[in-house]
């Protein structure tokens, strides 16, 4: 009896996620916080570092093509 309720179990949630695969990414989904574009970089670069400080985003060094930069984009 124990193993038929196990194996019944088992089946009934196999079938729950195959029939709602997407169920718990949406859940997570509704819970991140949105992004939105303030305004690009003046500087193009990659490799670059970031910090946030008092709610800014702080660019930091990095390249564009070759040579390293030194600045920081706020």
């Amino acid at each position: 009896m124990r193993n038929t309720l196990t194996n019944l179990g088992v089946l009934v949630l196999i079938f729950i996620t195959l029939t709602f695969p997407n169920t718990s990414i949406l859940a997570a989904e509704k819970d991140e916080p949105s992004l939105t574009t303030l305004s690009s970089m003046s500087t193009p670069r990659q490799d670059f570092q970031t910090e946030t400080i008092d709610g800014k985003i702080y660019a930091i060094g990095g390249r564009n093509g070759t040579p390293y930069l030194s600045s920081v984009e706020v």
